[in-house]
């Protein structure tokens, strides 16, 4: 995913990192494959919850 988010916004690995880090602690996005490990996936609850329901 980080890799995806470079790809898209022209940015480094760095600072698409740090982006996705504060997306998380902001609650904007979850993410589900555990901080740690490589290749991170996440997804916007908002966007899901709205369609689950």
């Amino acid at each position: 995913m980080t890799n995806d988010v470079v790809e898209l916004l022209g940015i480094s690995h760095q600072v698409a990192s740090a982006l996705l880090k504060k997306m998380v602690v902001d609650g904007i996005l979850v993410e589900v494959t555990g901080y740690h490990q490589r290749n991170r996936v996440f997804y916007f609850e908002r966007y899901l919850t709205f369609f689950s329901d």
